[in-house]
Order: C-alpha cells, then sequence, then structure tokens
C-alpha cells in the first residue's frame, strides 16, 4: 500500500529498473493524503459506465447508493470505499482497481451476475 514507502526504497536496490517508477509512488503517496478517489479510478468509472450505456441514476439503483455518490466517485471527490467500489463492478461486471481494471469480470457461471455465486448441487 501507499505507506510502505520506505520498506519500498530499501527493496529498490535490488530492483534498479524500479527507480522510474519511483517518481510516480511520490506523486501517488501525495494524493493519498486527500484520502480521494484516483483519477485513473475515477476516469474507469465513467468510461465503464458510458461503455455499458448506464446513467448515474441507473448505475446508482443498481449498487443501492444515491446518485451523488456516483457522481463524487466520477468526479474524483468521493473517499474510495472497497465496498462501493465492489458494488460498482458487480454492477457493471468489470473490474475498476488492479492488474485487471477495464477488463470483464469473468465468472465460472455466465448468469450468476446478479445474485452470489452459490455452490451448484
Amino acid at each position: 500500500g501507499p505507506h510502505q514507502s520506505a520498506a519500498g526504497r530499501t527493496v529498490n536496490q535490488q530492483h534498479k529498473t524500479n527507480s522510474v517508477n519511483h517518481k510516480k509512488l511520490d506523486e501517488d503517496t501525495e494524493n493519498y493524503r486527500v484520502q480521494t478517489v484516483s483519477h485513473k479510478l475515477s476516469t474507469m468509472i465513467q468510461k465503464t459506465r458510458q461503455k455499458k450505456g448506464l446513467t448515474r441514476k441507473e448505475l446508482a439503483h443498481a449498487c443501492q447508493e444515491r446518485e451523488t455518490v456516483i457522481a463524487e466517485y466520477e468526479n474524483g471527490k468521493a473517499i474510495p470505499n472497497g465496498q462501493v467500489v465492489q458494488k460498482m463492478e458487480k454492477a457493471m461486471g468489470i473490474h475498476l482497481t488492479g492488474a485487471n481494471a477495464g477488463n470483464e469480470i469473468v465468472k465460472k457461471s455466465k448468469k450468476a451476475a446478479a445474485k452470489p455465486a452459490g455452490k451448484k448441487a
């Protein structure tokens, strides 16, 4: 996470290629002080929602959140909440964070999008 920069610096001696990412890491840590949604996440949410043809209202309804919550995430004003982001991911079927961001969430059974995946007898 963002708070491991001190540890990261010691590891850095082994990975000399990481020095390029170092500047980026420092910039990111500054964003964390405000603790709002990263620009990357806010644009990801907006693009994904538009790609799915959803209004903010529809996405909010699917996530059981208020429309203003979605708006704040898209404006980068929201304080990120893992549960809300997960609900958005489920509602749109797209990963919004991590290495798979922008990719479809692949489930084993295709029709189980709305319900939590239960074990099939």
